[in-house]
């Protein structure tokens, strides 16, 4: 059974022409906005097709700007297509950024309620959470001071926390958020661990060699916006890291 499908998808932004000089990897093409003035299109993901299927644990990799992000976000819903079709059959448990959802203008304490009240299946009640917020965070006085007097690592240590509430059976997680940290890093420990255990479908984008074995058995190879290999583990990341030495000694 088909858990996300994509057919013939593609993504661009559109910035005023000659905004930032000639842009690599942009379409050459100027439209005519609204506003009269016309604009660049740079396309981040061009004709895209995948058909995900449950069970699978897949990995993305590819160079930096390549559009791991940017798939991510799309299948999440975060991101509208250009063109084309997706298709997602599940809850999705996003994870795309450690900071994200967190409201700098509140209190980390405020962020904790805020965060709990969007969580349809809480795994504790809200003073539970709040008080266990408090404590893994080790923020202190500062838990019920505003976010943006936080440092990067006081938001990293909340926003770890909140992990705890991701409820889903489609999980997304991005390169610079460690899987491992839902996976074995808190209170939720074993809950966590059987969710992403049997859980639909699985998709890592990572850096980590480590981390793509233990949690993903295919890969996803993109490049230039689009899929440029995808398969086993052990055929596309050897490939794959090939092509970024070749590409460092250049």
């Amino acid at each position: 059974m088909s858990v996300v499908k994509l057919d013939n998808v593609s993504v661009s932004y559109y910035l005023p022409k000659g905004m930032f000089g000639a842009l690599k990897g942009g379409v050459s093409q100027s439209v005519k906005g609204i506003s009269g003035l016309f604009l660049r299109e740079i396309s981040v993901l061009r004709d895209i097709s995948l058909d995900l299927k449950e069970g699978q644990r897949i990995g993305l990799v590819g160079i930096n700007g390549t559009g791991k992000s940017t798939l991510l976000k799309l299948i999440a819903g975060g991101l509208t297509a250009s063109q084309g079709e997706v298709h997602v059959e599940g809850n999705i448990a996003s994870v795309l950024s450690l900071a994200g959802g967190l409201t700098p203008s509140l209190t980390g304490r405020a962020n904790a309620i805020l965060k709990y009240h969007g969580c349809k299946r809480p795994p504790m009640s809200l003073v539970e959470f709040v008080q266990h917020a408090q404590k893994v965070s080790r923020l202190g006085d500062y838990f019920n001071m505003p976010v943006s007097t936080y440092s990067a690592g006081m938001k990293s240590r909340l926003s770890r926390v909140m992990i705890d509430l991701i409820d889903g059976d489609v999980f997304l997680f991005d390169e610079w958020v460690v899987l491992g940290d839902y996976a074995a890093t808190s209170s939720q420990s074993e809950n966590n661990k059987n969710m992403l255990e049997e859980a639909r479908l699985i998709m890592l984008a990572s850096h980590s060699e480590s981390l793509l074995r233990e949690w993903t058995n295919e890969l996803i190879w993109l490049h230039d916006g689009g899929i440029r290999e995808f398969g086993p583990i052990d055929d596309v990341l050897p490939s794959y890291q090939r092509f970024v030495k070749e590409m460092k000694r250049d």
